[in-house]
């Protein structure tokens, strides 16, 4: 009889499932009950605590939804929500699970994947019930980082969307981790993040740094680009550095 690989947790933002088979985020979850970014997460609770009413938090690659789960329970009491996309469908489904695990109404999870285009990609195949760190992989023609299994032949997709086609207003933070895939998210987004300015934190490990800061620069040069821990830039304005008490000069400014 083989083992589920669904695990259900008790972390700081309530009851969440896991895969017992991730070794990215699954050994800091069950030994601390946080993720391994959770100082991250703070400061993105900290950016929804201090937003306007109804405001609405974007989590773009959410994996097993640490960033979403936290998020939306701290814009509950401001009316406002959060977004979660993840193009995975079986982790999707477990963010889903954490959701009504935990009676979050205020959390909408949507199965798809994130770019500039209206099109079915592949969802890349591999086995949930075998060592992987699934928040690594990618949904490009190959696989780039070496992962613990090889890829296999694909036979089912998922529908790519563009964050400007859901019309959001007032978004007060987006997290962008889709392993290379930023730059297209980004030109999907450029009218709904010229429309509200949130703070931005993407991972830039698989992308051209350059390219990334440049393409802000375009959509807005209100953003100050900073530095945000080994693999993210942070993203936000001045208007924003203030309310947050931080000093720009204390920052690893690039752009």
């Amino acid at each position: 009889m083989s083992i589920s690989y669904t695990i259900k947790i008790p972390t700081i933002h309530g009851d969440m499932l896991i895969n017992r088979y991730d070794i990215n985020q699954t050994n800091a979850i069950i030994k601390t009950g946080a993720a391994l970014d959770h100082q991250q997460i703070d400061v993105a609770q900290k950016i929804c605590r201090l937003s306007e009413s109804e405001s609405i938090m974007l989590d773009i690659g959410a994996n097993f939804g640490s960033y979403a789960l936290g998020c939306a329970q701290t814009l509950k009491a401001k009316k406002g929500s959060v977004h979660a996309f993840e193009g995975q469908r079986i982790l999707a489904y477990m963010l889903c699970g954490s959701t009504v695990l935990n009676s979050i109404e205020n959390l909408f999870v949507h199965h798809a994947c994130v770019g500039n285009a209206h099109e079915n990609i592949p969802i890349p195949c591999f086995d949930y019930n075998k060592t992987m760190n699934f928040g690594s992989i990618e949904f490009g023609d190959s696989q780039r980082e070496k992962l613990d299994q090889q890829r296999g032949l694909s036979h089912e997709v998922v529908q790519q969307v563009r964050i400007d086609d859901f019309n959001f207003e007032k978004v007060c933070f987006v997290k962008i981790d889709v392993e290379g895939m930023e730059s297209q998210v980004l030109a999907g987004a450029t009218q709904t993040i010229q429309r509200s300015l949130p703070v931005m934190q993407i991972e830039v490990l698989k992308s051209d740094l350059a390219s990334i800061i440049t393409q802000i620069k375009e959509i807005s040069p209100d953003y100050i680009i900073c530095q945000y821990g080994p693999c993210d830039i942070l993203c936000l304005t001045e208007e924003v550095m203030a309310v947050l008490g931080l000093n720009k000069n204390d920052m690893n400014v690039l752009g």
